[in-house]
């Protein structure tokens, strides 16, 4: 028999944080820090665990945040017999995104360590039965109360290094805990209404969790300048789609505006034909059936431009190109290059290492029904593999070179 199929083996449990004293604004962010760095400025300030079928119990610090983070004489008798059962390898623990809740139980409690292997993820489950990745999202497809809506609002309210103390603000500080709580509710209704993963899977989470444990070293140096490269060149793009296009278009990263823009300046139909990816009949009010053709949806993907470029070299070599159209072709070429997300990728590799070092970069079973994994913050699995050819290393080399 699967021991974590039988719910008495099993404490559902969640935590709510707040950043330490000081930490900057992007590492008390764990969207922008990333969960291991996050979990390294920040402390639990509520806890809630469901032992089975047994009730929801809190932890929180009552009395304000500047005592003792949670330490086992806080911790009720039941939770540390269950861990006593955890550390024999009898019984798990259970949490939804699991690697943001042990990480936070590691650096941020005294309470006695979560290793890889006494946690399991709710999420994991859940998107093995093709629900949703989000605690709420699957609830409501499951037809659960789902997640306070409050619940922003308060983690907000009392996360922040400056937030709201519970004595301050005790309507919404008791809000808060019954938000908790919920959601350790939901985490249990969730693990019951899924088929339980084999231990042969949990093993293969527990070996990708010490993939994320271990982390990727990047160069931060490198990363750091390559970033003030990509942010300058994100700036100079800005700047020239603005003048190029009379202000229509000031970012390159504003793809529906590109596509507009670059349809009505194209003269020539053929051209606008390579951008149309979906037509649709432009139908009068009779209904008319005989009615042109219009374009439903258009594109500027790197496929589409290509195709675009290759069809204003052509002309160049049979007509020339006039002003206009070197005009298209200067936001075309900048949209090429300047519109992949792989540049950003370094200013995230410098907010979110820790030592040196990516953590926390794959999702076990983070694409519904294949399986697979998928992958959050800087995405290691899918950098870009283009490179410069003869140019990079003397490319390299001017970026070592640059100054703070």
């Amino acid at each position: 028999m699967n021991p974590l199929a039988d719910i008495r083996n099993i404490c559902f449990f969640d935590t709510e944080t707040r950043a330490l004293p000081g930490t900057s604004e992007s590492d008390a962010n764990v969207k922008t820090a990333g969960t291991y760095r996050y979990a390294r400025n920040s402390f639990v300030i509520i806890a809630t665990f469901a032992i089975g079928d047994g009730p929801v119990i809190e932890m929180a610090m009552e009395h304000g945040f500047d005592g003792p983070r949670f330490r086992p004489v806080d911790a009720p008798s039941v939770l540390l017999e269950f861990h006593r059962r955890v550390e024999r390898g009898e019984a798990w623990y259970a949490a939804w995104n699991a690697g943001f809740d042990r990480n936070v139980w590691n650096h941020g409690t005294k309470l006695p360590p979560l290793r890889v292997d006494d946690v399991i993820d709710v999420m994991a489950q859940a998107t093995a039965a093709n629900l949703p990745p989000s605690l709420h999202g699957a609830s409501m497809v499951l037809g659960l109360a789902g997640k306070l809506p409050e619940g922003k609002e308060l983690i907000r309210l009392f996360s922040a290094p400056d937030g709201a103390q519970p004595h301050e603000e005790p309507e919404k500080w008791r809000l808060f805990k019954e938000y908790a709580l919920r959601d350790t509710a939901l985490l249990r209704d969730i693990w019951r209404r899924t088929n339980a993963l084999p231990m042969a899977e949990w093993e293969d989470y527990w070996v990708s969790e010490r993939i994320n444990e271990r982390g990727v070293a990047v160069d931060v140096d490198l990363a750091a300048r390559a970033a003030k490269i990509a942010a300058a060149d994100k700036r100079r793009s800005g700047e020239l789609l603005t003048r190029w296009t009379g202000g229509v278009v000031t970012a390159v990263t504003q793809t529906a505006r590109i596509v507009d823009w670059v349809y009505e300046a194209l003269p020539y139909a053929e051209a606008r034909e390579l951008m149309v990816t979906q037509w649709d009949e432009d139908k009068d009010a009779s209904g008319d059936e005989e009615a042109d053709l219009v374009p439903a949806k258009m594109s500027v993907a790197r496929d589409r431009i290509a195709a675009l470029l290759a069809f204003f070299a052509a002309r160049e070599q049979t007509h020339g190109l006039t002003d206009a159209d070197r005009t298209i072709v200067d936001v075309l070429t900048v949209r090429q290059f300047g519109g992949s997300s792989s540049p950003g990728k370094f200013a995230k590799m410098v907010d979110q290492h820790v030592g040196g070092r990516l953590h926390g970069q794959y999702v076990f079973n983070g694409a519904p029904q294949t399986g697979r994994f998928s992958s959050k913050g800087v995405q290691v699995h899918n950098l870009t593999r283009s490179t410069l050819g003869e140019h990079e290393a003397a490319a390299i080399d001017m970026i070592n070179r640059m100054e703070d």
